[in-house]
């Protein structure tokens, strides 16, 4: 259960970090330099998080899971917050990634 929420809360941390940073290269001045250093200590969280994370679950899920579900978690923030579309294509490979991911987690 503990490693659930260590893999969770990396997948939250690493979207929020990537938005951070995006947010960061397209404002100016203090507020891109807050979205900036947000971004950097989550990224910071996230080498915390997945370092726990793998003390307590097999490696090979552990990096799949996070990789895996951090991208998914992305592609569907910066649709929400950004409202960059994807080809119907590109939603197949992030659904593909996603059912990888769920079926890891059945096996695990």
């Amino acid at each position: 259960m503990l490693t659930g929420a260590l893999i969770g809360l990396y997948v939250v941390c690493f979207a929020a970090c990537n938005l951070c940073f995006k947010l960061a290269v397209i404002r100016s001045g203090g507020v891109a330099t807050a979205y900036f250093i947000a971004g950097n200590v989550l990224g910071f969280g996230c080498t915390l998080l997945i370092t726990f994370a793998l003390k307590r679950a097999n490696p090979n899920v552990v990096y799949a899971v996070c990789v895996g579900g951090g991208f998914v978690l992305l592609q569907l923030a910066s649709l929400a917050v950004f409202r960059q579309p994807l080809s119907g294509l590109q939603w197949l490979g992030v659904g593909l990634v996603g059912t990888g991911v769920l079926l890891l987690q059945l096996k695990a």
